[in-house]
């Protein structure tokens, strides 16, 4: 298994900030009061979850260059 060349700045990356939010809100779900997951039903919890991950799927593919330009 080999790394990314720029695996130091991967928090940087699309996917993984999409990967980030996926796992925040799925995990902050669990902590909810009662009252919060009743507003919030498991089922709009799974749409949004596998709306997240779709779109980790297109942010994989996206060309993502940094903000200075591409690096020589």
């Amino acid at each position: 298994m080999k790394l990314i060349e720029d695996w130091k700045t991967c928090h940087r990356l699309y996917s993984q900030r999409v990967n980030a939010a996926g796992a925040a809100i799925g995990s902050a779900y669990v902590m909810f009061y009662d009252q919060l997951r009743d507003m919030l039903p498991a089922r709009h919890l799974a749409v949004l979850t596998v709306v997240l991950f779709a779109a980790n799927c297109v942010a994989r593919i996206i060309k993502q260059e940094p903000k200075h330009g591409p690096r020589s």
